[in-house]
């Protein structure tokens, strides 16, 4: 993608401040981005109304965000609702590449807003998007920081808590880098793949470290099965026969080549 448009929908509060560990990555993502040469917006805290705004003023080409979600929704700031299939704002994807790090947006809204709403792809997820954090959301929060309340390396908390994030934001990474969505996909897949080797080949330092190692590889183990992408495709081309014309090169003719606390519930 060259002179593409890049729209962060940073969020931060949904029921506490769990939102910000995926954002304070997705800020870096997006710096990177912005220094390959393209155009980089981002909303910090959006409302769903802040969002409709930059979609329409900006006209994005790809557009990121974190928010709580279900099959049918997904929410941004303080869980508000931005869409909801089948009706409730479901055009504003239209021409454009989402990734959504929302809940269970994968199972129906993205297959949904690809196949009737004029959005190019999806990528989401069909499951809960899970990550950890550090449990006290009123005094303590270690996005993407090596703190933590668990007796955890400062330095590998800090992967701990960024991997699963980062694992997503690659899809976008990779459209950056000129990869199509199939690509792309692929990209983020194996960032999953190589934080669940690194971490598998961690020797924790006490078993309080092993415990929270091994959940981080379910986490990441979870999340990459429950990757889900949907892709607008060419209508299929009719071609005549026309008499005469040999049956090979009909056929290959006919040939078409051409993705919480929890991120949401």
């Amino acid at each position: 993608m060259i002179n593409t448009k890049f729209l962060f929908l940073l969020t931060e509060h949904g029921r506490y401040s769990e939102l910000k560990y995926a954002s304070c990555v997705a800020r870096r993502i997006a710096e990177q981005i912005r220094a390959m040469g393209h155009e980089v917006i981002m909303i910090e805290r959006p409302s769903p109304q802040d969002a409709n705004d930059a979609v329409e003023t900006y006209k994005p080409d790809v557009i990121w965000w974190v928010g709580h979600g279900n099959p049918t929704t997904t929410t941004l700031e303080n869980v508000r609702v931005w869409i909801k299939a089948p009706d409730y704002n479901t055009d504003i994807l239209s021409g454009t590449i989402a990734c959504a790090l929302s809940c269970l947006t994968g199972r129906y809204l993205g297959k949904y807003v690809v196949e009737s709403k004029g959005c190019m792809a999806y990528l989401g997820y069909t499951e809960e998007f899970w990550f950890p954090w550090c449990n006290d959301p009123k005094y303590f929060n270690c996005a993407c920081s090596g703190e933590n309340p668990y007796g955890v390396r400062e330095e590998l908390w800090e992967k701990i808590v960024e991997c699963a994030h980062e694992a997503n934001l690659y899809f976008v990474l990779g459209l950056a880098k000129g990869m199509n969505v199939e690509q792309a996909t692929k990209y983020s897949l194996h960032r999953f793949d190589y934080w669940i080797s690194y971490f598998e080949s961690v020797r924790p330092k006490d078993d309080e470290e092993r415990s929270v190692i091994k959940t981080v590889v379910w986490i990441l183990k979870s999340n990459k099965d429950a990757t889900v992408l949907y892709e607008k495709k060419p209508a299929p081309v009719k071609l005549k026969m026309a008499v005469g014309i040999p049956m090979a090169l009909v056929a290959l003719g006919s040939l078409v080549s051409y993705l919480g606390a929890r991120g949401g519930d």
